[in-house]
């Protein structure tokens, strides 16, 4: 039972080490992990430093597994209950959204550069199609493939969406517009976040008889990835999109 132990506490400092790490490169406070799950590796260790606490050998070091143990379960309910990071998933159920990220840089000049003519196209369009997103390829990776193999969908930009388009109520037409077309609705782009990579939750297709421009939203990493005819950006997310959109969700299954 020691040597369990002795596993449990090497585990548990891993498994915290690359917590810290996962948290300092993930900047936009949620994930598509399952963080409770790591409730799995701190939970027998609390239980099994008890045990060798009182009982063992080297109750010393039953103590100290102890202590990894019950440390790494608060850990997990700080940074949950703080927003400090969250599944995106709990986030949405419970209406909850992010926490602000006032300090973040606006859109740099070059970044402008680009966002300037998908601004204008948007602003223009006289047509907006909404596509929804398939399950993530990493956290949902079975219900993707089912979703593949059962459904039609299309390709945007090599990313899978529902071929058949949302219904959008009249009244969230101009504002998604306004909030597509607005450099304040995003930050400058900070890079690829740790949360399971880049996954679209949803594509606006903004058209007129000529030109379409896709803005592609991931909500799992608070990025927005924008395509015109001759432009494109990816910015990370400011404006509250997530309100407006996240009561379309038809199509994808809940994650098992």
């Amino acid at each position: 039972m020691t040597f369990l132990t002795v596993v449990g506490l090497v585990g548990s400092l891993a498994v915290f080490n690359l917590l810290v790490a996962y948290l300092r490169g993930n900047n936009t406070n949620h994930t598509g992990f399952g963080l409770w799950l790591l409730a799995l590796v701190f939970l027998p260790t609390l239980l099994l430093g008890g045990w060798t606490g009182f009982k063992g050998n080297r109750r010393w070091i039953g103590w100290l597994a102890c202590l990894a143990g019950c440390g790494g379960m608060a850990f997990l309910w700080y940074i949950d209950y703080e927003n400090i990071l969250r599944e995106y998933e709990r986030w949405s159920k419970r209406g909850e959204k992010p926490a602000p990220l006032a300090s973040w840089p606006p859109l740099a000049d070059e970044e402008l550069y680009e966002f300037k003519p998908i601004s204008e196209g948007v602003r223009r369009a006289k047509w907006l199609t909404l596509f929804e997103g398939l399950p993530h390829p990493t956290w949902e990776l079975d219900q993707l493939d089912e979703e593949l193999g059962s459904k039609e969908t299309i390709i945007i930009h090599d990313f899978p969406f529902y071929e058949r388009p949302l219904s959008i109520a009249a009244d969230d037409v101009e504002p998604l517009r306004s909030l597509c077309a607005a450099a304040d609705s995003y930050f400058s782009y900070m890079g690829e976040k740790a949360c399971g990579g880049y996954h679209p939750d949803y594509c606006l297709r903004w058209e007129d008889e000529t030109e379409t421009y896709d803005l592609m939203i991931c909500f799992g990493c608070g990025e927005m990835k924008l395509y015109g005819p001759e432009n494109y950006l990816i910015a990370d997310l400011k404006a509250d999109f997530q309100t407006l959109l996240e009561k379309y969700r038809d199509q994808r299954p809940e994650r098992r």
